[in-house]
């Protein structure tokens, strides 16, 4: 049975590190810091790794998840990224302000732009595996190899100078070297020896010079070193104070009087996910400026210390501080205008706009809003400057420039008929004396100045077949203008007026008889007979009148809105001694759809018989015709003359109708798929005759509404599938129109499935749905990824970070509108590489043989092992097994608090 040891196990565990360190000897005993715990640096960062600064007090932070190095200011904001063609690590500043960063085969250099400007030595391949990185007083290069077990030199323009150190645990040797720093008092190079958890010093030509530290648990004893910085008194001659180093591992941070018997102070940190405590941290930077000590947690911020007091209150501020004015309206003619916008808290305001304009108080409704109301303007153009002063007495200046109108001048134009009959117009109004009026017609485009007399003005004004938008402005120097608008309708073409009666100057021996009228106009009015309204019925009139002895005046007339008359006037004779003429058929009114008609009648004595003007065939007093017609309505008079020479009249309207009724569904528009059972239709049908309209929903009749020309239809579907749904309209002659609508119910939510994932915050999500739906992945917010859709699969591409993760979700959408909903099943990496249901040390070896690249981790073995580097405290796999991981198996191995 093997017996497992945490000292055991410590020592086999950690093969990595790539950080920085320095060393120094001092000649007075350090007392133990008094640590306060400060606000954390959070912005921008997902997932740091290594810390440095600048002489500006510029601090840098490396994030493989951001891609690319975060730099702050003095006092934690975030100023700029400097994006890395590979995951950045190790991150230093040389003394020209050259940015140094590790990007695994090689280091670049950066300029202040955040340009790449060039690579150490022989540049990509010059290192196994660029870890942490130092620059000492001269501006001389120093780079750990953590693969390489070495550490190289460059001098300062990034030439290659030299290489010290290599595999071993004897005193200047290495196992995994991760860190390292320059300490100036004694300008010599710290150099954090990660696996065998110990600090070496070497002078500025690699030479060994002494050691801090051993491998363990207790004070001045680490596990996992990873990152180390100095602490100097404040004056001329600096002396070293203190050294930081951070404890991977043991989720800490060491400070140690480094006497030439070094002398250890006090723990700064535990493990935990609260404010102040660590949860696998990698680096360490004492910044000397403000009295921080500033620690890269793997917890996913940079916490922060105060030291002995120490803290952001005494940096410098050199940021101005943040102002805007919210967009204003101009220009105005208010009296007043109000001005707000927002502030940094605590800054002072002060607003200038010269001129005769009055500033009121300035209010703070909030701590970073402020507003005020301005007065007295003079007409023209006003610029407002308003300046922010932080306490620093850094300045912002922002400026809005405002113009101030007076009220437009009076103006009104007379009414205009809704309609008209008259190219010209004549337009007329009020308007303040010295006014500028201009009528626009927006019509035609044409704009010209107006007559302005006095306080009247007045134009003839063209207009254009049909509707007309006419606008009127009145303008005076330095104000406002004014407008008023109007609408007219240029109709000037009367009515098309077809009458369907006796010839002018017949006789009739019929004392009632029908007049039929068709009238057509786009904007009719009303339709008379003798005076007397007609109502239409189906777009066409039909009234009666009775006649009285002797002559009979018949006047159609048809008026439209612009006052256009058409009418038809004739005269027909009454007299009932004539010859009485009847018709058999057709029917008066009667709709064909043939172009000729048979008629046939009757007269009641010895006469000839006319039809349309041509012989009727005669078979005693029965008379018949074929009759030619001519589409649209046809009036056929027949005429009977008897032996003494009188004369007796009778007419039928017969419409010669080819055309189908216009039958319109518009709802739906076109063929649908939808998910409720029961659907509405709606349309409309016309037609000159009257019309009949029937439904039917797969061929069974069902009831259908019909309302002057307007349908509705609600058909219920008893089974999923395509249905068919038809309308037939028929009119008065028998023409037929049909419209189908193909409706597919369709009442399933789609298919879909979502692959499980290893980490609460991924970055790639997969699975399956079903062919034609489509997929997309939401938060509370929202929108949450990029989906992409290939036949039956789908991926989705997350940037963690800017989504929420506990309300992930995929929805799944068909063309139906169903939809499905299925939530991130997550399955943490648990560490057990060897799949034997248990962390053990054996999981823990195999993770270090990965990460050291003694063999190649399967599927399987990343899916249990991969779990780094945390992510908010939750496991955030990158796709490889590295020392975080190792550190994160070990930590679970002993027993200890992990993810």
């Amino acid at each position: 049975m093997l017996h497992r040891s945490p000292k055991r196990m410590a020592a086999i565990a950690l093969l990595l590190a790539c950080l920085v360190i320095s060393l120094t000897t001092v000649t007075f005993a350090a007392s133990a810091p008094t640590i306060q715990i400060q606000n954390p640096m959070v912005e921008g960062i997902r997932s740091p790794l290594r810390i440095a600064s600048d002489s500006m007090g510029g601090v840098y932070v490396s994030d493989s998840l951001a891609k690319g190095v975060l730099k702050y200011d003095a006092v934690g904001h975030l100023t700029q990224i400097v994006k890395t063609a590979a995951p950045p690590q190790g991150v230093a500043v040389a003394s020209g302000g050259t940015l140094l960063v590790g990007q695994g085969t090689y280091v670049s250099m950066y300029s202040a732009t955040g340009q790449e400007i060039g690579k150490l030595g022989a540049g990509e391949g010059q290192f196994k595996m660029a870890d942490g990185i130092a620059v000492d007083d001269d501006g001389s290069i120093y780079v750990v190899d953590c693969l390489d077990n070495s550490v190289q030199i460059f001098n300062a323009a990034g030439n290659f100078v030299k290489k010290f150190g290599s595999f071993g645990t004897t005193p200047g040797k290495f196992s995994t070297p991760s860190g390292i720093a320059f300490e100036k008092v004694s300008k010599q190079v710290a150099v954090v020896d990660t696996r065998t958890g110990r600090i070496q010093f070497f002078d500025k030509t690699g030479t060994y010079v002494r050691t801090i530290g051993s491998f363990g648990t207790s004070p001045l004893r680490f596990t996992a070193p990873q990152g180390i910085s100095f602490e100097y008194s404040s004056g001329s001659t600096p002396v070293l104070r203190r050294m930081y180093v951070v404890d991977t591992f043991q989720s800490t941070v060491q400070a140690i009087d480094p006497a030439a018997t070094p002398v250890f102070l006090s723990y700064i940190g535990t493990y935990g996910s609260g404010n102040g405590k660590l949860m696998v941290p990698s680096d360490v930077l004492f910044d000397q400026a403000s009295g921080r000590l500033l620690v890269v947690n793997g917890f996913g911020n940079v916490s922060v210390y105060g030291v002995d007091g120490g803290g952001v209150s005494v940096a410098v501020d050199l940021i101005p501080p943040a102002l805007t004015i919210n967009p204003v309206i101009s220009p105005f003619m208010s009296p007043t205008l109000d001005l707000s916008g927002t502030v940094e808290a605590g800054a002072r305001l002060a607003i200038a706009t010269g001129g005769t304009t009055t500033v009121g108080a300035i209010s703070f409704p909030t701590p970073t809003t402020w507003q005020t109301t301005l007065s007295g303007f003079a007409s023209g153009g006003t610029t407002i400057t308003v300046t922010a002063r932080d306490a620093a007495n850094n300045a912002t200046t922002q400026s809005v420039t405002v113009s101030y109108l007076q009220s437009g001048p009076m103006l009104t134009m007379e009414p205009l008929p809704t309609f008209t009959a008259d190219t010209f117009q004549q337009l007329s109004g009020l308007v303040d004396p010295g006014s500028v009026v201009t009528v626009t017609n927006a019509t035609t485009g044409a704009s010209a100045k107006a007559l302005v007399f006095g306080n009247t003005w007045s134009y003839r004004l063209p207009l254009a077949a049909g509707a007309n938008s006419i606008t009127v402005k009145a303008e005076q120097s330095m104000s406002a203008a004014t407008t008023v608008s109007a609408k007219t309708t240029l109709d000037a073409i009367p009515p098309a007026l077809t009458v369907s009666a006796l010839a002018d100057g017949s006789y009739t021996s019929g004392q009632v008889q029908n007049i039929q009228v068709m009238v057509t106009d786009a904007n009719l009015d009303v339709v008379t007979l003798n005076g007397q309204q007609i109502a239409p019925v189906n777009n066409s009139y039909s009234t009666a009148v009775t006649l009285k002895p002797g002559p009979n005046v018949i006047m159609a007339a048809a008026v439209d809105l612009a006052g256009n008359v058409t009418t038809d006037i004739r005269t027909i004779i009454y007299d009932g001694t004539r010859p009485v003429v009847s018709f058999t058929t057709p029917a008066e009114g009667t709709y064909v759809t043939s172009d000729h008609v048979a008629v046939s009648g009757t007269v009641d004595e010895t006469a000839v018989v006319t039809v349309a003007g041509l012989p009727a065939r005669m078979d005693g007093t029965s008379w018949s015709a074929d009759v030619p017609l001519v589409p649209g309505m046809n009036t056929i008079d027949v005429v009977a003359v008897d032996l003494a020479g009188n004369v007796g009249s009778v007419k039928r309207t017969v419409t010669y109708d080819t055309d189908s009724p216009a039958l319109v569904v518009s709802a739906p528009s076109q063929d649908v798929v939808t998910n409720r059972p029961t659907f509405g239709f709606a349309g409309s049908v016309t037609d000159p005759s009257p019309v009949t309209l029937t439904a039917e929903v797969d061929g069974t009749p069902v009831a259908v509404t019909v309302t002057d020309g307007s349908f509705t239809l609600a058909a219920t579907f008893a089974n999923e599938g395509s249905h068919a749904v038809t309308f037939a309209a028929t009119d008065a002659a028998g023409n037929v129109s049909r419209v189908t609508r193909t409706v597919i119910y369709d009442g399933t939510a789609p298919a879909l499935t979502l692959d499980a994932v290893t980490t609460p915050y991924p970055s790639v999500l997969t699975g399956t749905v079903e062919a034609g739906a489509a997929v997309t992945v939401e938060d509370r917010n929202g929108s949450a990824g990029t989906v992409t859709v290939s036949g039956e699969k789908w991926n989705a591409a997350l940037e963690v970070g800017a989504y929420d993760a506990a309300s992930l979700a995929v929805r799944a959408t068909d063309v139906a509108g169903n939809s499905t909903v299925r939530s991130l099943v997550v399955n943490v990496p648990d560490g057990d590489l060897n799949g034997d249901g248990a962390v053990t040390v054996h999981d823990v070896i195999l993770a270090l043989r990965m990460f050291t690249r003694q063999m190649v981790p399967k599927a399987n073995q990343l899916a249990h092992g991969d779990i780094g580097p945390l992510y908010q405290g939750k496991a955030k796999p990158n796709g490889v097994i590295d020392l975080v991981d190792a550190i994160l198996i070990m930590r679970k191995a002993l027993g200890m608090p992990s993810w």
